[in-house]
């Protein structure tokens, strides 16, 4: 995990550097490029739910997968929401996370560790 500030100020750099090698999208454009990705990305770890839900996995295992996947569909919520256009898959991925918090409420509860490069 890395905090917002992180976040945001590596998606400025992101941005620049777009804008710098001449791929001059505007905000709105970015956001949807991010977006779009977000949910193809989403769509690939979708498919691991049977895995994800599976109750005779590791501890370990189930608790860093459940979080993934909750933290993730919020994620991908959160940038779509932000590209606008796409209310209905906003919708059902907050619905979705809401569903996946109810099943496994310690993975949404829990957080990852913030990347140690940027815990000072």
């Amino acid at each position: 995990m890395l905090p917002p500030e992180a976040v945001e100020s590596a998606d400025a750099a992101y941005r620049a550097a777009l804008t710098a090698a001449g791929a001059d999208l505007p905000a709105a454009d970015h956001d949807q490029v991010l977006a779009d990705g977000a949910v193809v990305a989403l769509l690939g770890r979708l498919v691991r739910l049977p895995l994800i839900a599976r109750p005779d996995q590791a501890r370990a295992d189930a608790r860093r997968r459940r979080g993934q996947i909750v933290h993730q569909v919020g994620t991908c919520a959160r940038l779509t929401e932000r590209a606008g256009g796409l209310a209905p898959l906003t919708g059902w991925l907050g619905s979705l996370g809401e569903a996946l918090t109810r099943r496994w409420p310690a993975a949404a509860a829990s957080r990852a560790p913030v990347f140690p490069a940027f815990s000072r």
